[in-house]
């Protein structure tokens, strides 16, 4: 409740009431204002939705070096683009 949200602990029975598959160990934690979410399905109706948008998404390419500008050194492609966005993360 620290930062807003209504959590509250169930125990087995009520967590079944609850969400039939789920399973627990005597008690778990109900938050019934939340959500989940499946982020491979974002993530790939995302990069669908930009690309529409004629965003070119380039995967398993690695990031060298910045050359001027703009301009990036890409494994071995060359990019210029208005905006370039890096999310790699680490590797």
């Amino acid at each position: 409740d620290v930062n807003g949200v209504n959590v509250i602990i169930v125990n087995e029975q009520q967590l079944v009431d609850i969400e039939p598959n789920a399973k627990t160990h005597k008690d778990a934690l109900h938050s019934p204002n939340t959500a989940t979410f499946d982020p491979v399905a974002i993530c790939n109706q995302l990069a669908k939705e930009l690309q529409e948008q004629g965003v070119t998404i380039l995967r398993n390419t690695p990031y060298n070096t910045r050359e001027s500008g703009n301009t990036i050194r890409a494994g071995d492609t060359k990019i210029t683009a208005e905006k370039i966005i890096n999310c790699a993360g680490l590797y």
